[in-house]
């Protein structure tokens, strides 16, 4: 069984979650994933934090987002398209 408190490097945490190394500095550099750094090139992860963070991002299923029977849903969330010119 794993350690919950070892921290993971970029590529344990790539094979963990299935997410190329490369997507990961980039989340990094923008701030998108949590993580711990060190120094200037040393960053690692937290077991715990990346769990949470997944949480967070799973979709729930559409029947639990969908309000009282009867009330319709729209397909995309938007507004309808305007018609016409302005």
């Amino acid at each position: 069984m794993e350690d919950p408190s070892r921290l993971l490097s970029y590529r344990e945490l790539s094979a963990k979650i299935g997410v190329p190394v490369a997507t990961l500095y980039s989340w990094v550099s923008l701030g998108r994933v949590p993580h711990i750094r060190f120094s200037g090139r040393l960053v690692r992860f937290d077991p715990a934090a990346i769990a949470q963070w997944l949480a967070a991002r799973a979709v729930k299923p559409r029947e639990e987002l969908a309000p009282q029977a009867g009330t319709p849903v729209a397909a995309t969330g938007r507004p309808p398209p305007r018609r016409g010119r302005r």
